[in-house]
């Protein structure tokens, strides 16, 4: 059987939702969480979410203030 399509993180598999124009920022979302990916010239900065025990929106802006 293959693999679900998305981007694989950790064992976890993460769905596109959307991006940002002004942040080079994407955004995920797996069944129980998501993500947020920073990129630069010279870095990429994965954060991950739970549901059950993050806040999606304190992770983006974690992520992006480390970017």
């Amino acid at each position: 059987m293959p693999s679900p399509p998305g981007i694989w993180i950790n064992g976890v598999v993460y769905r596109f939702i959307t991006n940002r124009e002004d942040v080079p920022s994407i955004y995920l979302k797996s069944e129980n969480g998501g993500a947020c990916v920073f990129t630069s010239n010279k870095l990429v900065i994965i954060g991950v979410w739970n549901k059950d025990k993050s806040n999606p929106g304190k992770c983006n802006e974690a992520v992006e203030k480390l970017g």
